[in-house]
């Protein structure tokens, strides 16, 4: 095959990509700001049903998708600290275990935090989560508006810089 050929080949095959969309061509699209939050619902780690699309329209949600690691456990305490500044206002803050760990290997992780998170911390088995957002690494904080869009994506984010942005949508 001649690198002529294989050049028209590549171009062809990026053509394709382009026109048809990731989304049809079975990739998942990496979420951003602006687009709009998928949709799921899941099983605290407390046994209650958590589902996203009940808050929409009400809330802003905080979303936090964990592993069980040291930098998910201090962005999970970072997630509560913004709990407890925004308590009485219209913010549902939630974590998601995104890895599919067992609820015995999740109580114990939160059992190890330094102090006990009382979001709602979700588990997910089938890990359909990390397939909906994309998700490639952890952890990952989305802020979602009151009317399902991404308004905020960021990694290891201090409470105050996540409170500053939830307040901008409280407003």
């Amino acid at each position: 095959m001649t690198q002529r050929f294989l050049k028209f080949l590549i171009f062809i095959a990026m053509t394709y990509i382009v026109l048809a969309g990731p989304e049809n061509l079975g990739l998942a699209k990496v979420l951003s700001n602006g687009d709009q939050a998928p949709s799921f619902a899941l099983e605290s780690i407390q046994g209650q049903r958590v589902d996203l699309a009940q808050h929409i329209g009400s809330e802003v949600i905080v979303l936090g998708l964990f592993h069980i690691c040291e930098p998910c456990m201090n962005q999970a305490m970072e997630l509560q600290v913004l709990l407890e500044a925004v308590k009485g206002e219209k913010v549902l803050v939630v974590g998601v275990n995104a890895s599919g760990d067992s609820r015995a290997s999740v109580m114990e992780y939160l059992n190890s935090f330094p102090r006990k998170v009382s979001f709602p911390y979700l588990l997910d088995p089938n890990r359909i989560v990390e397939g909906l957002f994309s998700i490639k690494s952890t952890p990952i904080v989305y802020i979602i508006d009151r009317q399902g869009m991404i308004r905020f994506k960021g990694s290891s984010i201090p409470a105050n810089v996540l409170l500053g942005e939830v307040a901008k949508l409280l407003s």
